[in-house]
């Protein structure tokens, strides 16, 4: 299932890549990606997004997504723990 999920979203991201005006047209133009990202140019804003939606995809289908978000909150679920 993970496969097939995975798969979906890198070619979300891929379509995000190759087609970034139809992602432009449909949602329109986002301020926040161009703090998040110092991108001005809502094109290649939109290829920056599509290029990490495909490496969290290949993520997902490779199983290290958990490992990932494991390490990444570790700060977060490891806060309320005595050591």
């Amino acid at each position: 299932m993970q496969i097939i999920i995975g798969l979906l979203v890198v070619g979300l991201g891929f379509l995000m890549v190759y087609k970034p005006r139809f992602f432009i047209d449909f949602m329109g133009h986002q301020d926040w990606i161009e703090k998040i990202l110092q991108v001005y140019d809502d094109e290649l804003a939109y290829k920056v997004m599509g290029i990490i939606i495909i490496f969290v995809g290949a993520f997902i289908m490779t199983g290290l997504i958990w490992d990932i978000l494991g390490w990444a909150l570790s700060p977060v679920i490891n806060a309320g723990r005595k050591i």
